[in-house]
């Protein structure tokens, strides 16, 4: 991350609006097609990367193309892409490892977190007592 950091701070990115979280849970569309992004909790400046991040499955490519197209003052760059990438993964492993070991209460709570954790940090089930089928 350290690393990244400071390539990042070679590019020097353009600050622009981001959204923070712009998943696909945090967009709505109504019934005349128009989409709304929601959940601005953590709204702030940063590099577009800051969101394009969450839109990086295997169509990036295409996707950046037409991004690019469209914001021709935004440039992106691969470690900014990264950091956040990897920014992300550290706060599902945070998140999901305290739900799994302190916050819920039941085994089906404890199961689903285990589930979600395990997408970001693949462990055999059978080490954890609580979680054992």
């Amino acid at each position: 991350m350290a690393r990244l950091r400071l390539q990042i701070r070679k590019v020097r990115p353009k600050l622009v609006l981001t959204h923070g979280d712009a998943n696909l849970a945090n967009f709505m569309k109504d019934k005349q097609d128009r989409l709304y992004l929601t959940d601005w909790g953590d709204a702030g400046l940063g590099p577009a990367e800051r969101d394009l991040f969450h839109f990086s499955g295997n169509q990036l490519g295409t996707f950046l193309k037409h991004y690019t197209r469209i914001r021709k003052d935004v440039e992106v760059s691969t470690p900014t892409f990264a950091f956040y990438y990897y920014r992300w993964a550290l706060q599902e492993i945070s998140d999901y490892s305290t739900r799994t070991f302190y916050l819920n209460r039941t085994v089906a709570e404890k199961r689903h977190s285990w589930e979600e954790l395990k997408r970001w940090v693949p462990v055999i089930n059978h080490t954890i007592p609580c979680l054992r089928t």
